[in-house]
């Protein structure tokens, strides 16, 4: 619903918190997009490429990009001009903000799809990320932390969260006419004549009520039963690690490199639950009584911003505590930096 503000300062106020967050929906897309790319690259090094947690990081890195821009550039879009050179409308319809899915029905199926199906594999490739240390730190001679088993698991993971997301490219997306009266006048009589518009409802199926039936397997997939995983595997990481560390069975190197990789994954878990469970709670819990009010509406906005935020711009928390992944960022940069110096220098 679109909620009108007047001449009311509050709510003038209100409106500027959401074209502000609009413009930041933008700005995250933009760099999310180019930041995730470029760690995927340097995950893709030649120094990384065979550790299974950095590859595991990469294909993480690629739907991080990808979740950004379908939702999250809804945002922005919500509030620009629907017509060249008119001004911004500075109205966030909470209701009927899946402007890209509206475009078509094939438009639908394919960002709705991409949106579920990104945001579930991330979700369930850091669960294997995490388990992956598991594994490495209570059975560090296990064959199957080899990188083709890796990209296996990996395989087997994407390949499961398409087809329970497949309905979305079947099913999903209904064309409602709505009807629009337009009265006129004809030699002196009132004559109301009544039009159709199309409207495409992309969230909804014939099928099946899409609301709230899929929205809580949603829940599940992306939220309950990762976070479940992750957090057993961060107590039992924490247990080894933190509590018991002389029962590590490495080399004194191996041990002080395994330490610091799965305290990162540790840490980074832990960002993406405590980001994503405002989003997740409000949505499932209080979207109804939330929509109501255009105060709601920002907190909406702003639960969604603070989870796609993070998918944009966790390379900074890499940077912070994940020591490999620091090297190889300012040694890639130095590399790129040394070559185009050299090229300019030829020319």
């Amino acid at each position: 619903m679109i909620i009108e503000c007047g001449k009311d300062k509050i709510c003038e106020l209100e409106k500027l918190i959401l074209t502000i967050l609009a413009i930041l929906a933008l700005l995250v897309t933009i760099f999310g997009n180019i930041f995730n790319l470029f760690s995927f690259y340097i995950c893709r090094n030649q120094n990384l490429k065979k550790n299974s947690t950095f590859i595991i990081l990469s294909i993480i890195f690629l739907f991080e990009a990808v979740t950004l821009n379908s939702w999250n550039l809804n945002i922005f879009l919500q509030m620009f001009p629907k017509r060249y050179n008119r001004e911004f409308d500075r109205k966030y319809n909470i209701d009927d903000h899946n402007i890209i899915e509206s475009f078509s029905i094939p438009t639908c199926k394919i960002f709705a799809f991409t949106q579920y199906f990104s945001l579930h594999s991330i979700s369930w490739l850091l669960c294997l990320m995490l388990i992956d240390q598991i594994c490495r730190i209570y059975f560090p001679n296990n064959k199957f932390q080899k990188p083709k088993y890796i990209k296996m698991f990996i395989g087997v993971i994407l390949m499961s969260l398409f087809l329970i997301n497949s309905h979305i490219l079947l099913f999903a997306g209904v064309v409602n006419k709505l009807p629009l009266i337009k009265a006129s006048e004809f030699n002196g009589t009132l004559i109301n004549e009544t039009f159709y518009i199309e409207k495409i409802d992309c969230y909804t199926s014939k099928m099946y009520k899409f609301y709230p039936t899929w929205d809580r397997i949603h829940l599940f997939i992306y939220c309950v039963i990762p976070f479940t995983i992750m957090f057993l595997c961060n107590l039992l990481m924490a247990k080894k690690l933190l509590i018991h560390p002389s029962t590590l069975n490495h080399a004194k190197s191996v041990r002080i490199k395994r330490r610091t990789i799965s305290i990162f994954v540790i840490l980074y878990s832990l960002l993406f639950m405590s980001c994503s469970l405002p989003s997740i709670i409000s949505y499932a819990f209080y979207f109804d009584r939330l929509k109501m009010t255009r105060f709601g509406q920002i907190i909406l906005v702003l639960f969604d911003e603070v989870i796609f935020s993070f998918f944009a711009f966790n390379f900074l928390a890499h940077l912070i505590i994940n020591k490999i992944y620091k090297h190889e960022f300012f040694r890639t940069i130095s590399y790129w930096k040394s070559y185009f110096l050299s090229f300019q220098n030829r020319h």
